[in-house]
């Protein structure tokens, strides 16, 4: 169309626009003002420059939005190892969270991480924030940040005038406008500010918390940076409905702030139970609000101190300690057929009492929280070593195992530069165990030279009793912890990535004695008066039935009380013989298990060929030399061989079958198979 007939329709489109409509005086001075300014249909998007996860991120700043949101595809491709986390661990009981968009449209999302974030040029760690972001489902051009981040930072500075300047400066920086348009976002994101006397949720920290039976822990619960400080006293009130807090004595109170860069206030909890109970991390404990007056015994409340705010009343109390409600009792699956009637009555009520002792599956293991293990090194050299194959039809069961520690929060992900790598083993039962290669680390390892009880000294002790148990462990090393500090060392790589211990694992040089110290120390005034703890074996002994009950009962609950769990299949109680370390112990003495000397029998035909042979025999045999008299002087042979010019004689008498020192070192252990030092 050409210029000058587009013109003629312009104009004669504004003259029917007037001929048409008479504008009111007001509307007609706007129209028609020249000062008037034209805003853009679109504008300069609020994207903000910062460091998320130590990654330089352009993101989406949105003031009216609450939430921080990455999706799937920004998460696989910057935080792939971050595991996907429910989001009822930020919830309360019963609560759901519903995220739409500004048209209203429901954004479905995954779940939540927590990642750190950062303005650039930042020095101050205080103004690095933890960010719970939801993972939408759907794609984003970019990550989105709320408001409440902002917020954080700036509320995490309030009252110091110098780091308020500074923050000013890091968003100009970060949002790349002038002083003025930072100072008036940061003035409309304080106006969102939440009411100085709301109620405040609190939680649990980001790990779980262990409550020792018997014991009082003070739980460090974060303060939000909404919540006004500057009245530092505030009534706590605990979670009403909670299973986990329904077994502990969580009374309500007053509680103070301690102001600190990050506030905080400690909730005392006590566990009157028999067995550790465990709060699960970012649980809620409870909320908090401000007080807002004290009345004195006798006094009317007649302020309105407005709905939210508490009135305490000031008073004397004498707090009692109630015995605990009866937990939920069973039967452990001991075998007792051994007894008699009344017999297995009174052990099976007193299985009940301390039934708490002991798994009720397989997925029950114990939790010893005093049990924190170090590992020192040599030098502080990594060492590291290329995961091993896994075999082909063990690669789908091998890696549910290593699943389901990480869901047991037995394992991390870890980032450390130590690796060993992984061995199969099948248990007797044929189930599977994951060991680690630890040979290197084991060899940079400071010793722990703490003793594990010789053999002969515990059988020494033995003489006189009647009735003895053997109290088993399901997974001993397992219930004990890795240090913070040493979590790192323990690093074993697989096919499907680096995890770190947080339990204790086997094949560690130093976990025998670790676990043994922890075992005396739980059994310390009963150990060598009633019980005697050979790692995860407790041998109970006494001289009469009923002294052996009390005997039993007293030994279960000093195991309760540091959170051991006992493997009822596997425990052995009020017998006349059990095997113990690799002993018949009875009444009558100790002697070799039958089954062991099978060994001992098929060496009758094996001679030795090698000096290794030589040295492995003498080995083995020697485990049986309190059993042999003159074990020296017939074993003679043998050691002469592993000198450097053995005699002729010596060396025919050893290669001729059934003849040498050996065949008459078996006869003598057979012959003489019944002990008692």
């Amino acid at each position: 169309m050409p210029t000058s007939k587009l013109r003629r329709l312009k104009g004669k489109g504004k003259k029917r626009c007037k001929e048409e409509s008479q504008p009111s005086p007001l509307k007609s001075q706007a129209v028609t003002d020249s000062t008037a300014r034209t805003v853009p249909l679109i504008g300069k998007k609020s994207l903000l420059n910062c460091f998320v996860n130590g990654y330089a991120v352009t993101v989406l700043f949105n003031t009216g939005s609450q939430v921080s949101i990455i999706d799937r595809s920004w998460k696989e491709t910057f935080i792939p190892q971050y595991a996907v986390r429910p989001l009822q661990e930020l919830l309360d009981p019963g609560e759901s969270l519903d995220l739409c968009a500004a048209n209203g449209q429901p954004i479905p999302y995954d779940g939540w991480v927590e990642l750190t974030v950062n303005l650039p040029g930042n020095t101050d760690p205080n103004l690095t924030m933890e960010v719970p972001f939801l993972i939408s489902q759907l794609p984003l051009p970019q990550p989105l940040l709320g408001a409440n981040v902002l917020q954080g930072m700036i509320n995490s500075h309030k009252c110091d005038a110098d780091a308020h300047t500074m923050i000013l400066s890091l968003l100009c920086k970060a949002l790349g406008v002038e002083e003025e348009q930072a100072r008036a976002m940061v003035n409309f994101i304080n106006l969102q500010k939440e009411s100085n006397h709301s109620i405040t949720t609190i939680r649990v920290g980001k790990e779980n918390v262990y409550v020792p039976p018997g014991k009082t822990v003070n739980v460090r619960c974060k303060v939000p940076s909404t919540f006004d400080i500057s009245n530092p006293v505030v009534l706590y009130e605990p979670l009403e409905d909670s299973a986990t807090l329904e077994q502990l004595s969580v009374g309500e109170g007053l509680l103070e702030i301690s102001n600190t860069k990050q506030p905080f206030v400690r909730v005392p909890i006590s566990n009157h139970t028999n067995q550790v109970i465990t709060l699960p991390k970012r649980s809620q404990l409870g909320s908090i609000q401000h007080v807002a007056k004290v009345l004195e015994p006798g006094e009317q409340d007649v302020g309105d101190g407005g709905p939210t705010q508490a009135c305490v009343l000031k008073a004397e109390v004498n707090v009692a300690s109630p015995g605990t409600p009866p937990a939920d009792l069973w039967r452990p699956p001991v075998d007792l057929s051994h007894l008699s009637s009344e017999q297995q009555r009174i052990v099976e009520k007193m299985l009940n009492e301390e039934s708490a002792a002991f798994a009720r599956d397989g997925s029950d293991i114990g939790c010893i929280p005093s049990l924190q293990m170090s590992v020192r090194l040599k030098d502080d050299t990594p060492v590291q070593k290329a995961y091993a194959s896994v075999p082909k039809p063990l690669y789908r069961e091998v890696k549910e195992y290593i699943q389901e520690l990480l869901v047991k929060g037995w394992i991390v992900k870890s980032h450390s530069p130590y690796a060993a790598p992984i061995v199969c083993v099948r248990k007797k039962d044929g189930s599977l165990r994951l060991c680690i290669d630890y040979r290197l680390l084991n060899k940079k390892t400071v010793p722990d030279r703490h003793p594990l009880p010789r053999i002969q000294d515990l059988i020494d002790s033995l003489g006189g009793y009647r009735w003895f148990s053997i109290l088993d462990q399901g997974k001993a090393y397992h219930q004990g912890f890795i240090a913070e500090g040493s979590r790192h060392l323990t690093a074993f790589t697989t096919p499907w990535g680096l995890y770190e211990w947080v339990r204790i694992p086997f094949g560690l040089s130093n976990a025998p004695a670790a676990f043994q110290r922890s075992m005396e120390e739980m059994l310390d005034t009963l150990r060598d008066e009633c019980c005697i703890p050979y790692l995860d074996d407790v041998l109970c002994f006494s001289r009469s039935f009923e002294e052996h009950v009390e005997v039993l009962r007293r030994v279960l609950q000093a195991l309760q009380r540091h959170g051991v769990k006992l493997r009822p299949e596997k425990c052995e109680l009020l017998r006349k013989e059990v095997r113990y370390v690799g002993r018949l112990v009875s009444a009558d003495g100790v002697r070799i298990d039958p089954k062991d000397l099978e060994a001992v029998q098929a060496l009758k035909q094996k001679a030795p060929q090698t000096v290794g042979d030589v040295r492995r025999l003498l080995g083995f045999l020697s485990y049986y030399r309190t059993y042999v008299q003159d074990f020296s002087r017939i074993a003679r042979p043998l050691y002469e061989l592993l000198k450097t010019n053995p005699s002729p004689p010596l060396t025919n008498l050893v290669r001729e079958k059934g003849k040498g020192p050996q065949n008459r070192i078996a006869t003598s252990i057979v012959g003489n198979w019944s002990f008692w030092p």
